[in-house]
């Protein structure tokens, strides 16, 4: 996942990931981020866009804080896989 530590708030971010088995580039896959707050219990879905053998959306940091994005990736052939990364929002 391709999204820097720290970001400021209101800034439209794009939100990339590449998706791999064993070194292939896979294409087709569903890809979603999950986006919340610590300790919020609102979540934020975004569906990601397939480009250029990347998967990207935007989004914007609304708060000052520390953000989890998770990315979720699943296609038809029993891929299921997430990764999270931590975010502070400036």
């Amino acid at each position: 996942m391709n999204i820097p530590d720290a970001v400021q708030k209101n800034e439209e971010q794009t939100l990339t990931t590449t998706v791999e088995k064993e070194g292939t580039i896979i294409s087709g896959a569903d890809v979603r981020y999950e986006i919340w707050m610590e300790g919020a219990e609102h979540h934020d879905w975004i569906e990601a866009v397939e480009r250029n053998e990347n998967y990207s959306a935007s989004y914007s940091f609304e708060e000052s804080g520390q953000y989890f994005v998770k990315v979720h990736v699943s296609n038809d052939e029993g891929l299921h896989e997430h990764i999270e990364k931590s975010v502070h929002v400036r």
